[in-house]
């Protein structure tokens, strides 16, 4: 049996930040992808994905990454992906997505609204 996935959120100034303090893999991530397209269903959601603290995902949370990022922007908002850890980052890299979705090296308040 799985553990389940261990994230939480909050929102200020319009930006919600969900922080992710696990791995995200195909056997834990649907709590997490249940609550990131609950929040890209709002009008002009603005979503930080804190990915600091996950070492490592497997290929179920690029397609996670990818479907919220499409209902955000869907619904005239955006999702960013902050502070991943060099895995992640690197899988970022090689698959592209950093192309399609924002990521930021570290953590940080200046989000910004573009692309």
């Amino acid at each position: 049996m799985t553990t389940p996935i261990v994230f939480d959120s909050s929102t200020a100034d319009g930006v919600t930040q969900v922080r992710v303090r696990d791995v995200i893999f195909a056997d834990n991530r649907q709590p997490l992808l249940a609550e990131l397209l609950r929040l890209a269903d709002t009008a002009a959601a603005r979503i930080v994905l804190d990915l600091s603290e996950v070492p490592l995902c497997d290929s179920s949370a690029l397609s996670l990454f990818v479907q919220v990022h499409q209902r955000a922007t869907a619904a005239g908002g955006w999702l960013r992906l902050t502070g991943p850890q060099p895995m992640v980052r690197r899988i970022l890299r090689v698959t592209n997505l950093d192309q399609l979705i924002r990521v930021q090296a570290a953590v940080d308040a200046s989000y910004g609204s573009e692309r």
